[in-house]
């Protein structure tokens, strides 16, 4: 089992780890290390990319409990010198954060929960859930959308600093671990990290 050190830490880009795998995953060279900051595609996230010993990793995937770093290429030597494409984590991280601002701000306005995200580098895309069916809330009220855009800016406006926690509740199964977001002014809906952790 990989441990997942992107729980703990959103801005390491460059470390060292000891590699204790190497295969082949969808007809892709994978890597599996000891430790990893590499965030794989999970929670409506994209993946990291950067590169494992100068060779690019092109795609990271959780598999049976360990992350595999698809590799252009197949790796050499016992230890992977890292580095993390910060510019798409940083990207990610934001989004991320704000996505949650958001539909904080959506469930306090309206009471619908978001059920979905996908974080992307052109799109990202929300999706509630009211009383057993999917909705839309209603975007194309003025007021409605107003009320998001002040409630959604409050946070960072102020500049608060974001606490990931994770809470001891009962989830399903095929639910992955989830860590709550919270701040010093208001109550933040469930997050997966990464994550940034100051809202200004």
């Amino acid at each position: 089992m990989t441990k997942k050190l992107y729980y703990t830490d959103s801005y390491k880009t460059n470390f060292n780890e000891k590699i204790i795998s190497k295969t082949k995953f969808l007809d892709k060279y994978a890597v599996v290390l000891e430790e990893t900051y590499f965030y794989p595609t999970t929670g409506g996230q994209e993946h990291d990319i950067g590169s494992i010993n100068g060779v690019d990793v092109i795609d990271v995937v959780e598999y049976n409990d360990q992350i595999l770093h698809l590799t252009q290429k197949e790796i050499t030597g016992d230890i992977a010198e890292c580095t993390i494409n910060w510019k798409r984590r940083f990207d990610f991280m934001q989004q991320h954060t704000g996505q949650h601002v958001l539909s904080e701000s959506i469930f306090k306005l309206s009471g619908y929960n978001t059920v979905s995200s996908h974080l992307g580098e052109e799109s990202s895309t929300i999706s509630t859930f009211v009383c057993g069916n999917f909705y839309s809330p209603p975007f194309g009220d003025n007021a409605f959308i107003n009320k998001i855009k002040t409630t959604a800016t409050i946070i960072p406006y102020f500049g608060l600093n974001l606490n990931s926690t994770f809470p001891k509740i009962v989830i399903p199964a095929t639910i992955e671990k989830t860590a709550a977001i919270s701040t010093t002014a208001a109550d933040m809906s469930l997050i997966f990290p990464t994550r940034a952790l100051y809202s200004g």
